[in-house]
């Protein structure tokens, strides 16, 4: 956001500049050198870049003629217009934005400081000194073609924002602007949100008021999309907004181990057969001894006695890869009908890990496994690594997937007043 300029100028009456004359504290544009000067009671010093080449074709958001002044709350700096680029006129890293004002003084209010003969401005925070470079010396004078994201979009590639000309200058620094309420994501956890681009000269200033998320990780272990990929050095990341990594996706549960039932011998009811004299035998029958008999409890089916002196008042038995069951008491006797179905053991199948945080969806979590497999593990939250899912009787659950990156690359620095989670 930027607004109207408040200015206070009180003026020294001691000391004057020449050319043209002035008192201590005037300000000035210069039409010659294309930058904004002040009288410092002795000479006039340029409060920002002075580009004497720059097109008059006006300024844009906000619209403006050379000359005209502004301040810029989002950024914290006074600027003037060049005739085609609205000039800072003090180093991102000497101002702070977003407080609560300077001794009274309302953000963008301009004093001449006659006590150290400088031309200051109030940031919201503290009052600072306009024409001063980052490292605390000489004036300004470093041209920068500046690129402004008014409007969320996807995978977004900041060398697509600058004409060519402009990206391959190595006279001009670039400065792009993420405004408050964009959202710069992305569609796919393996492409950044916000890539740098690359063949750029000179040195490039990303200043974030908006947010830039990575997407999430896929469910079972997916890594999480990194935010900013600074894919060239001299980078300088200025962030009063929010950089959040993808979450990682979670880890799948454990494998399991279980038994299903199969094919049942009669398909419904039971057998039932005594005639130990039949040739061939096909006896069928449940022996229960009953309690405090001391006679064993056997299973004959077909006539081979498939099960022998397991406890008496059971009534069902695995054995042999089956499962049998006793039916219905015959008679006044022990002997009960007897049926038999196939068990099958097998491996199940640990539950699927959630999907990670990210620009393109919620974090999740796990689901559950099959008959004794584990439980995926949740999705991470923004830059946070996915949970691992739960063990299965027949394996370990899988790690949850990392999390990607709020910034990742070399060659940059950070000055941080808003929110990043995730690495940088």
């Amino acid at each position: 956001m930027r607004t109207l300029l408040l200015v206070v100028l009180p003026v020294a009456g001691y000391a004057a500049c020449t050319n043209p004359t002035a008192e201590a504290g005037a300000v000035i544009f210069s039409q010659t050198a294309k930058t904004m000067q002040y009288c410092n009671g002795t000479d006039w010093v340029n409060t920002g870049a002075s580009l004497p080449s720059a097109p008059q074709t006006g300024c844009s958001n906000p619209t403006g003629t050379a000359g005209k002044v502004i301040y810029n709350n989002t950024l914290g700096v006074v600027q003037f217009c060049n005739g085609s680029n609205w000039v800072d006129t003090a180093c991102a890293a000497d101002r702070a934005p977003g407080g609560f004002g300077c001794a009274g003084a309302t953000p963008g209010q301009i004093r001449f400081a006659s006590s150290v003969n400088e031309l200051q401005f109030c940031d919201s925070t503290n009052w600072v000194a306009m024409g001063w470079g980052c490292a605390g010396a000489a004036i300004v004078t470093e041209p920068e073609v500046v690129a402004y994201v008014s409007s969320s979009t996807n995978n977004l590639i900041i060398s697509s924002l600058f004409n060519n000309g402009d990206w391959i200058d190595g006279t001009k620094r670039k400065r792009v602007v993420i405004n408050s309420g964009v959202t710069i994501g992305s569609t796919a956890a393996a492409t950044p949100a916000l890539l740098t681009g690359t063949g750029r000269l000179n040195s490039l200033v990303i200043h974030n008021s908006g947010t830039i998320a990575g997407a999430g990780g896929a469910a079972n272990s997916g890594s999480g999309g990194h935010a900013l990929q600074v894919q060239e050095t001299s980078v300088t990341v200025v962030n009063t907004g929010n950089i959040y990594g993808g979450g990682g996706g979670g880890g799948q549960g454990g494998a399991g181990s279980g038994t299903t039932l199969g094919t049942r011998d009669p398909t419904s009811g039971f057998r039932y057969s005594v005639d130990f004299s039949s040739n061939p035998p096909t006896d069928y029958v449940w022996l229960d001894a009953g309690s405090g008999s001391g006679v064993q409890t056997n299973i004959i089916w077909n006539d081979a006695a498939v099960a022998v002196g397991f406890p008496y008042d059971s009534t069902e038995w695995d054995t042999g890869g089956y499962r049998y069951y006793r039916g219905v008491k015959q008679g006044t006797t022990n002997f009960y009908s007897v049926a038999r179905q196939v068990i099958t053991t097998g491996s199940t199948t640990g539950g699927a890990g959630g999907r990670g945080q990210g620009s393109d969806g919620a974090a999740t979590s796990g689901l559950a496994g099959g008959t004794n497999a584990g439980t995926g593990g949740a999705g991470g939250t923004w830059g946070q690594a996915g949970a691992t899912g739960t063990a299965g009787n027949a394996g370990s659950g899988s790690a949850g997937g990392p999390a990607g990156a709020a910034i990742t690359g070399s060659g940059y620095t950070v000055s941080n007043t808003g929110t990043i989670l995730g690495t940088y």
